[in-house]
């Protein structure tokens, strides 16, 4: 006799299910000062719920092979836990942690799954960050595979989506998906449990529990490319990462509210560039150093030796009414130096004097144009703006370098008198 998910809780005791897989996650590493082992994790459902189950060590070697997506199991000997709230991605409180002796069964019954709800990608600027939402598009263009990462790489790669909202947005895969991704721009995307995000303008992120599938048996298929065939020379898209809404700084320090707008301004001073390291298993999070000098992620609950190199740089930029201070993170920062994390911080063991310099020449007096994005944080108890650069493009030579060569100019020709 099986239980149904929904049924499951700590306080079930012998229970058995049987449901049908619909994500699995890669083999993951973890290391403490106590223990280090790997496991992975795969979303077993029937028409009743969803729940994560997570295989470790010996079981996650025995298991991985056997799990097949869309394949239906009776699963049983595990134990019910409450999931961490930082961990917890489907909408079930419970995950199960499989025994030593748990008894994972391939059958041939027939399991359905709950109903799905999918959105058009233009109700999805009303979604709220972190939401888990499923759609169904069209493949509008595949970026290149990128690595980052520097003791371990990782890989992404950003897939552009559109359907017949003729709006746009970009879903990034990961790793081993992201590197086995070989379908085509105009094929058919089935994506369930994707996450929202806000960082950089509404886009999405698949993750270990979401499930992706290209050209599906579905109607809305043949469909959807027909439309994209017929019109995708016609449409204006909407893109849900467009250009924010172009302000002076002026009228940007007036902005009380969480939001994106557009400037045009000039770096004049570089106020600080401070380096770290962040947790290369994906959630990116600054490592802390403890007393024996490992690095500790407190988000994913391990120690490692090394992690991933990031810098922040905190600017001060201006236009000709206002002036703000910013932040910019490793991946824009990178770009804006032309420089690798990693070679900024050995340009600056070598020496203050040529890491200042290398920052000064690169982007001191050049006017670019910023994506920023409001954060309302409180500091000393009070709400106030913190100004973080999502994008930023080179834009002219600023009036204020041609005033400044004037001056050294003039200096020089003094000098030389």
């Amino acid at each position: 006799m099986t239980c149904p998910i929904a049924g499951l809780n700590p306080l079930k005791r012998n229970w058995k299910i049987c449901g049908k897989i619909v994500a699995k996650s890669e083999i993951k590493t973890w290391s403490n000062s106590n223990s280090n082992g790997q496991f992975f994790n795969f979303v077993i459902a029937d028409s009743s719920s969803y729940i994560k189950s997570i295989a470790f060590n010996q079981q996650c070697e025995k298991l991985f092979p056997k799990i097949k997506l869309n394949a239906v199991y009776f699963v049983a000997n595990g134990t019910i836990k409450e999931t961490k709230k930082q961990y917890m991605e489907l909408n079930n409180p419970y995950e199960i942690h499989l025994h030593s002796n748990a008894d994972v069964t391939l059958t041939d019954c027939n399991v359905e799954e709950p109903e799905y709800i999918y959105k058009k990608i233009a109700d999805l600027e009303n979604v709220q960050s972190n939401e888990l939402i499923n759609v169904k598009a069209i493949i509008k263009h595949i970026d290149n595979l990128e690595e980052y990462g520097a003791e371990k790489k990782n890989y992404k790669r950003d897939i552009e989506l559109m359907d017949d909202t003729e709006s746009t947005i970009k879903l990034t895969i990961w790793n081993e998906q992201a590197m086995k991704f070989s379908y085509s721009e105009g094929s058919v995307i089935l994506g369930k449990r994707l996450k929202i995000s806000n960082y950089n303008g509404k886009n999405l992120l698949a993750l270990d529990i979401s499930y992706i599938e290209i050209d599906p048996e579905i109607p809305e298929k043949s469909i959807l490319k027909q439309w994209f065939f017929n019109k995708r020379s016609k449409i204006a898209q909407n893109c849900l990462t467009l250009e924010p809404t172009m302000v002076d700084l002026m009228t940007l320090k007036t902005i009380n509210v969480a939001s994106n707008v557009h400037c045009e301004a000039t770096i004049v001073s570089v106020k600080s560039c401070t380096f770290y390291f962040s947790c290369p298993d994906g959630c990116n999070k600054k490592l802390i150093e403890d007393d024996s000098g490992l690095l500790e992620c407190s988000t994913c609950a391990k120690v490692m030796m090394d992690g991933n190199q990031k810098l922040v740089l905190k600017v001060k930029i201006v236009d000709f009414i206002g002036t703000i201070e910013t932040t910019i993170y490793s991946e824009i920062a990178e770009k804006l130096l032309d420089c690798k994390c990693e070679t900024l911080s050995e340009l600056e063991m070598e020496g203050k004097s040529n890491f200042e310099e290398k920052l000064h020449q690169t982007v001191l007096l050049n006017t670019y144009t910023f994506d920023i994005k409001i954060k309302m944080i409180t500091r000393d108890g009070r709400s106030c703006p913190e100004y973080i650069v999502n994008r930023v493009s080179r834009k002219t030579e600023s009036p204020y370098r041609t005033i400044h060569t004037i001056k050294q100019l003039a200096k020089d020709i003094e000098d030389s008198n």
